[in-house]
């Protein structure tokens, strides 16, 4: 989890709280790491308490399955694909990433799979992608029968 405070004066607070619930899948006999936003402002109260103005808190609606010991995007065997699941197939189609990478690359973009192409296009200009976000390509091998 990861908390980060993004607004703070004498009489006012404003903080985000984000991670991953981690949910077991009984129907489906699988581990799912939910992501989550939590956003809190406080404000003082009496003594030394503070009181919730407001609190937001925000599930994504995607699943990241650990199945032998890899981050692969699925759901269970029976369910259709959601939307969640399509953009992150299409953004890892588009950019050839692997689709834990894509799928980070729209988390950090909001699912907004067209500001996630621009800003995949605009990292890999600058060089600022790791390789190991793309497929391994595969190289063709050769046997030489001849003795």
């Amino acid at each position: 989890m990861t908390l980060d405070v993004s607004f703070q004066t004498r009489s006012l607070m404003c903080f985000t709280v984000e991670g991953k619930f981690k949910e077991m899948k009984m129907s489906c006999h699988k581990t799912s790491f939910i992501p989550f936003r939590r956003t809190f402002i406080i404000v003082p109260a009496s003594g030394d308490r503070a009181q919730i103005l407001n609190d937001q808190m925000v599930i994504l609606n995607s699943y990241v399955i650990l199945h032998n010991s890899k981050s692969v995007l699925a759901t269970c065997d029976q369910a259709p694909p959601s939307a969640a699941d399509e953009r992150v197939r299409s953004l890892s189609i588009y950019t050839g990433m692997k689709q834990d990478w894509a799928l980070k690359c729209l988390q950090d973009n909001n699912w907004d799979v067209q500001q996630a192409r621009t800003t995949f296009q605009l990292l890999k200009a600058q060089g600022r992608i790791p390789p190991q976000a793309f497929e391994a390509e595969e190289s063709p091998t050769t046997t030489d029968i001849s003795g």
